[in-house]
């Protein structure tokens, strides 16, 4: 939670204060066995371990121990330069506490903090030997089991020093050493990460436990009138304005971020940690009082974006625990918050799949996000207008609570599809009327959900109202729309006239230039299936046919002109061939019309188009007689395949270079001094080399001018003299470029000729 400006705290950050002290336990706790003898290990080939272990016995343990492994993602890896120790095999091994373990696993449950009337059993899970030099790095045990919460080590009594156990949680280190005459029992929560210190003499034999937890519930009472006023005020009071002039509405959720990791599957409200289980259980309780709020278990995604600095030796740090800042754990300095971002997945069975987006104003937690060690972060440097900026990314579970009246409205953010589902059931336009205020938002979040257009297309036409019918799909881009969709929303057209019609594609077309969603779903690549997809709408329908294409049209356009503007030929090029299918598309479309009026149009345009517009008609053509071979052709595309035939003549009549001609022509884009002076080297014949002493950043101007229009020129600096000398000379690449584009030229004025447009 990002530090409040406001001098009065808010009622959520003295919700967390009050669940902080209320919620008071240890992360880690040890105890001891009430002698030696409380401990039987009985080992296969050894025999029964005489306790304290001496000298002789661990030399016979070593001998039968395997280097012992450690999980790393998927993978189990052995690694000395991580985990240095070793294993005694579970099979050669018989644990036997003397008078059980219950009272000391009890202890534990109270230490801990774990549910009142829960239980806790431990299952053997490794015998371990730490030798002299021998460690264990810094680490996370996983959770072997649902019901795991926790590890148990126990240390056997033995001359040795060093090879402390460290237990780190919420930015704190708890150290554990064993004992030359006392079993030594520590028990952590599993999420905490821990390590092994190097043995500095003698050897260490320990065993570790999974503990499993079962039943029970934390209550610890006394707190929840007080967290339900918090909560009453907090849904009451308007968040603070993060500008003048921002509008804030009452919170609408409350997200109480815990302080343990947890898996989807062993998240749940009788297997929470310590001060996670007693504060999670009061706002429970709280939201429970009158019936009047809903509380849900969730699994969070948070990405913070903080304005940062790397490790920079000259550059000036304020101390560590400076109120302003402070280092993370990889040395970079947080300085300012930018903007965070929090989105919940609902863990319970009884919510459907998906994820709402809370604002900050409705996060509280004890442990501030930014004082957790990062799942990963990204560093972006100083860039010029921007940069200097940390990027860290989280996972942390929580409790969220928002007004039970609000409940459909939660489910419906967290998936759309679900509350088309609803509606298309129901058939109520209420209902609908309480999504609007959230589903352009909800589109937006989950726009990428294969059925969610036409679920939409289903609820509109269930709902049968124009406006609700608007509400509903203007969130949506042209991309979403495929050829299943069309016979809904050719009936949703005939039901609410051209008028609602238009109006929805022009919210789907929106921007004309290219979009980019995922592999497959770009403008372009939608357009160029145009065809196929007006296939499917109903033969009557010409509104839809008509507007779609004329669209579809509208918005290449625009890409083509954009295009022919970029300034690297070879880019230029590249770009305008992808379009090519598109262009092909949209010209058989036209076709289909019953007016030849967009058809017209389109040659018209293209037909003012320079030598460039060959990069995209030359694929169409030829992809349209792929399409179709033998056939007459279309005739927009016979009069463009004509006038190109003619344009490709011209050029081909027009005589070679010349083996001395050296001229080479600068596109325009600037004239000033130096541009003049560039220009005037490239257009001699015969000067193939120049020498120009220039300054740094007149330099830099004449490599951008070269570099942007790709010229067959090279640009070297020669650092010598003051100032340094750009060395600038022509190259053969362009005699080979334009032989490469005369053969080109020629091949696609053949393959006209064949086509009857030569």
């Amino acid at each position: 939670m990002a530090k409040s400006t406001n001098p009065t705290p808010s009622a959520r950050e003295r919700l967390a204060a009050l669940l902080a002290e209320h919620g008071e336990v240890a992360s880690s706790v040890q105890l001891t066995a009430k002698s030696p003898k409380a401990l039987a290990v009985d080992v296969r080939g050894i025999g029964g371990l005489k306790l304290p272990l001496t000298a002789a016995q661990t030399k016979k343990l070593r001998g039968l121990g395997r280097p012992a492994r450690f999980g790393k993602g998927e993978e189990t890896l052995v690694d000395a330069g991580v985990r240095d120790t070793w294993e005694i095999p579970r099979d050669l091994v018989d644990v036997r506490w003397v008078d059980g373990l219950d009272a000391e696993l009890g202890l534990v449950r109270e230490e801990l903090g774990l549910p009142t009337g829960s239980r806790l059993t431990a299952e053997l899970h490794s015998v371990l030997l730490y030798d002299e030099g021998q460690f264990f790095l810094p680490h996370q045990d996983s959770e072997k089991d649902d019901a795991m919460v926790a590890t148990l080590v126990v240390t056997l009594p033995s001359a040795h020093t060093g090879g402390e156990l460290i237990v780190h949680h919420r930015g704190e280190a708890t150290r554990y050493r064993g004992f030359p005459d006392r079993v030594a029992l520590v028990a952590f929560y599993a999420d905490c990460r821990h390590e092994v210190l190097p043995v500095r003499s003698g050897s260490r034999v320990t065993i570790t436990y999974n503990l499993l937890l079962q039943g029970g519930r934390g209550e610890r009472p006394g707190v929840s009138s007080s967290v339900r006023e918090l909560l009453d005020e907090h849904f009451r009071t308007s968040s603070t304005p993060r500008w003048p002039g921002d509008v804030r509405e009452p919170p609408e959720h409350l997200a109480f971020l815990l302080d343990h990791e947890y898996s989807q599957r062993g998240l749940s409200w009788d297997r929470l940690k310590g001060a996670d289980a007693s504060a999670a259980t009061a706002l429970r309780d709280a939201a429970a009082e009158q019936g009047d709020y809903e509380a849900v278990l969730a699994l969070g995604e948070i990405h913070e974006r903080w304005d940062a600095w790397d490790e920079d030796p000259y550059r000036y740090y304020p101390a560590p625990d400076d109120d302003e800042g402070r280092f993370d754990e990889n040395g970079y300095y947080l300085n300012d918050l930018i903007e965070a971002e929090h989105r919940f997945v609902l863990n319970d069975p009884s919510f459907p799949a998906g994820a709402i987006d809370l604002d900050e104003s409705e996060v509280c937690s004890v442990t501030p996000t930014s004082a957790m060690p990062a799942d990963s972060s990204e560093y972006e440097g100083y860039l010029g207008n921007y940069g200097n900026t940390l990027d860290r990314w989280y996972r942390r579970a929580a409790v969220v609570i928002w007004p039970r009246e609000q409940t459909f409205v939660v489910r419906a953010r967290s998936s759309p599809v679900w509350a088309l589902d609803t509606l298309i059931a129901g058939r109520d336009p209420d209902v609908a009327r309480e999504l609007a205020p959230y589903w352009e938002g909800s589109v937006r979040s989950h726009g990428g959900d294969a059925p969610l257009l036409g679920k939409a297309l289903e609820a509109a036409l269930a709902l049968d109202d124009a406006g609700l019918a608007t509400m509903l799909l203007s969130p949506f881009t042209i991309e979403r729309l495929g050829a299943a969709h069309m016979p809904v929303l050719a009936e949703l057209a005939a039901r609410h006239g051209a008028t609602w019609s238009r109006g929805i594609l022009d919210s789907w077309f929106g921007e004309t230039m290219r979009r980019w969603y995922s592999p497959g779903s770009s403008r372009e690549g939608w357009i160029g299936g145009l065809p196929e997809l007006l296939a499917h709408l109903p033969a009557g329908e010409r509104v839809l046919r008509q507007e779609l294409t004329q669209r579809s049209w509208d918005s290449l356009a625009a890409m083509i002109a954009s295009d022919l503007r970029v300034p690297q030929r070879s880019v230029r090029h590249r770009q305008l061939g992808d379009l090519g299918m598109a262009f092909g598309a949209v010209v058989r479309a036209a076709a289909s019309l019953r007016t030849q009026t967009l058809s017209r149009s389109i040659v018209k345009r293209c037909l003012s188009y320079g030598d460039s517009f060959s990069a995209c008609l030359m694929p169409a053509l030829r992809d349209a007689v792929d399409r179709a071979p033998g056939q007459d052709w279309e005739p927009a595309f016979l009069d463009l395949g004509t006038a190109e035939a003619s344009r490709l003549r011209t050029r081909l009549e027009m005589p070679e270079r010349a083996a001395g001609d050296w001229s080479i022509g600068l596109p325009d884009g600037c004239d000033c001094e130096l541009c003049g002076q560039l220009a005037a080297f490239l257009a001699d014949p015969e000067q193939l080399r120049k020498d120009w002493p220039l300054a740094k950043d007149r330099r830099g101007h004449v490599h951008a001018r070269i570099d942007a229009a790709e010229l067959p020129v090279t640009h070297e600096t020669r650092r010598s003299g003051r100032p340094f000398v750009l060395v600038l000379v022509k190259t053969q690449r362009l005699f080979d470029d334009e032989r490469l584009e005369r053969a080109r030229d020629a091949d696609d004025l053949g393959w006209l000729g064949r086509q009857g447009m030569g």
